[in-house]
């Protein structure tokens, strides 16, 4: 049975390297709603699957993707993550400036997946490209504190948090709001299961789909 609300982020860490091509092929093995994961843009704007700004010590922004496939030859294109799950929806977290408008590209062709980042100037980026807002998940930074109000604020779709605060007020408080909760990262089924008792209608990411 499909599970919509479970995320795979990265793909399947646990079974492949995450952020490759191979950890989200394994993660397709199990019943989720969605694959996560995190995109960078190289100095010759090429959009990249990584999750920290540096691979190895070299800046991706400052280096070409000639450069950084030599430094790590799984180092995922953000196309050909596209071409390979095409039936798979995707939530994309913008990580750096100049994402929005290839992520655009992906999204105005894909309508159930979903766009998530902590920087608001890309995902209002994304809007200009017309991409609705509603598909849109402001995510925290650092602290939480005044993220649905600013979500709200810019008509985004939902918020992404950080498990540690997910209370029944944040969640309460959200959902009032009409916004989406996106939960990261939930890796126990115990903690799982809790959260789909208390927070029904969130998404919730982990790194185990295969025991989620």
């Amino acid at each position: 049975i499909m599970k919509k609300w479970l995320v795979a982020h990265r793909g399947a860490p646990n079974e492949a390297k995450e952020n490759t091509l191979s950890a989200f092929a394994e993660a397709k093995k199990y019943p989720i709603g969605y694959i996560e994961f995190d995109v960078h843009v190289t100095k010759d704007d090429v959009a990249i699957i990584h999750h920290d700004p540096e691979i190895k010590g070299r800046s991706i922004a400052k280096s070409t993707y000639a450069e950084l496939l030599v430094t790590d030859p799984e180092l995922a294109h953000f196309e050909d993550v596209v071409l390979t799950n095409n039936g798979q929806p995707l939530i994309v977290e913008l990580k750096s400036s100049g994402a929005a408008p290839h992520v655009a590209l992906y999204l105005s062709t894909h309508p159930k997946s979903l766009a998530t980042s902590f920087m608001d100037t890309e995902l209002i980026s994304l809007s200009h490209l017309d991409i609705a807002k509603s598909r849109m998940l402001l995510a925290q930074h650092k602290h939480p504190i005044g993220l649905i109000k600013k979500a709200k604020r810019h008509n985004f779709g939902g918020v992404t948090v950080n498990k540690w605060y997910l209370t029944p007020s944040f969640y309460f408080r959200a959902r009032r709001n009409h916004l989406a909760v996106f939960v990261y990262t939930v890796n126990s089924p115990h903690w799982a299961r809790f959260m789909r008792i208390m927070f029904p209608n969130a998404l919730i990411c982990t790194d185990r789909p295969d025991i989620l």
